[in-house]
């Protein structure tokens, strides 16, 4: 049984920067699930076909790897069937990234578009109250408002 780390947290909370700390120093396999996205809706997918498409190449990467972390707002009804089905088959982890929203909107602004869906800092802001309010049994809360270190 392998594991899952579900990094969840606001837009700009650092979770792509803890995946990828993840990855370089530990060897976790790590899925950037935006640039996912991004390819899927330029295709034409919806939201639901996207999540499922998404939860199809997490299975695939779990077949090779013993551990993923993957990076979610987690507010999206679309995402619970995605983790009752890691659920089902693997140990998933919950770990909640927080950054305060000045800082968030600060790294959207900044980031590579290309990677990312672009977005407001009006929308930042309403995307980050609704993921500020996810609430899981947490097992790792990580308080980003710094950049932390690898």
């Amino acid at each position: 049984m392998a594991t899952v780390l579900v990094l969840m947290g606001p837009k700009g909370s650092g979770k792509t920067h803890v995946g990828g700390v993840l990855e370089r120093r530990m060897g976790v396999h790590f899925v950037r699930v935006e640039p996912l996205f991004l390819a899927l809706y330029a295709d034409g997918a919806d939201n639901d076909r996207a999540f499922r498409e998404v939860g199809e190449q997490l299975l695939a990467a779990l077949d090779h790897h013993p551990v993923v972390a993957f990076e979610t707002l987690g507010a999206s009804p679309e995402l619970e069937p995605v983790l009752r089905a890691l659920e089902a088959r693997h140990t998933v982890r919950y770990v909640r990234l927080r950054a305060p929203l000045q800082v968030c909107a600060a790294r959207v602004r900044t980031r590579d578009t290309t990677d990312h869906i672009p977005v407001s800092d009006e929308r930042v802001r309403q995307i980050n109250a609704i993921a500020d309010g996810v609430e899981r049994a947490w097992d790792l809360e990580l308080h980003n408002g710094e950049p932390l270190p690898d």
